[in-house]
């Protein structure tokens, strides 16, 4: 079984940036990928676990919602 590798353009496109963005994730490992001969080639399967981790990073980073105490409210009579 093979698996769908992508260029970075179609990353690019897939994910609304330039491709010099994806360039320069991949020359700093932050997507995995390979080289044959000056073209790179990405894993689908890489593609899909970036996007998994980048959104767990995102809820991991989102403060948590403290319930709000409830105002006291003093009739005068």
């Amino acid at each position: 079984m093979t698996e769908e590798l992508w260029t970075p353009e179609e990353v690019a496109d897939r994910w609304r940036m330039q491709k010099r963005t994806v360039m320069d994730m991949l020359r700093r490992g932050e997507l995995k990928a390979f080289k044959v001969g000056r073209i790179w080639r990405i894993y689908y399967s890489d593609v899909l676990r970036y996007e998994k981790d980048r959104e767990n990073d995102k809820r991991m980073n989102q403060p948590e919602v403290a319930a709000m105490p409830r105002p006291v409210v003093r009739r005068i009579v």
